[in-house]
């Protein structure tokens, strides 16, 4: 006889832990689900603007811009909400200065209003370049090196870290002579005059 009741009770007691179980499992799904597309912020461009700034020509024909110490540069940078969520989220965007050797010379930072789902955020500020480092292939007269600008966006709910960071690197020059060429040696002669100027090279060997 207590055999008997015993085993209804059980299949009770069973049923209300798998009840527990399910609305435990529901709640955690909620919780991890805050991550995702609606949820994933990421840096989309980073643009370099001065009054100051130059185009040097590389190998293949691609215009890079330069700067000069001293020069004050404007950096700005986008950032984006993805997926298509209706209800607004702020996040923080970082902006960082990085001489190539590691130490991070300047560091500003933000706060984006309330973006929804595919929505776009973009700030800005002024730099002084204040140090001068690039590279200058006299072989191939490639440009490369520089300050690395680095941008990162950040929010608590977004798990989708592969796109948060976005770097983009900017050479700066030591001093440019008003009779520099622009960084072409094709770009040679002064309009004015028509002579010829000097710019950087060396014998072939």
């Amino acid at each position: 006889m207590n055999m008997r009741k015993s085993i209804p009770l059980l299949l009770v007691t069973l049923l209300l832990v798998q009840s527990l179980v399910t609305i435990t499992v529901h709640n955690v799904e909620a919780t991890m689900g805050r991550g995702g597309s609606d949820d994933d912020y990421s840096v989309t461009e980073i643009t370099v603007n001065s009054s100051s700034a130059s185009r040097w020509i590389q190998p293949d024909g691609t215009p890079l811009l330069y700067v000069t110490k001293g020069d004050l540069v404007d950096i700005t940078v986008e950032v984006k909400r993805g997926g298509a969520s209706l209800q607004g989220t702020f996040a923080n965007v970082i902006v960082e200065m990085v001489h190539p050797i590691g130490f991070v010379m300047n560091t500003t930072n933000w706060s984006t209003p309330l973006l929804i789902g595919s929505q776009s955020y973009t700030d800005s500020f002024q730099w002084e370049a204040s140090i001068a480092h690039s590279h200058l292939n006299v072989t191939t007269n490639e440009l490369s090196g520089g300050i690395i600008i680095r941008a990162t966006v950040q929010n608590s709910a977004d798990d989708r870290n592969g796109n948060d960071v976005m770097e983009k690197t900017l050479p700066i020059a030591y001093s440019k002579d008003d009779m520099d060429a622009e960084g072409d040696p094709r770009d040679d002669e002064l309009p004015a005059r028509i002579i010829q100027t000097f710019y950087g090279g060396e014998y072939p060997n």
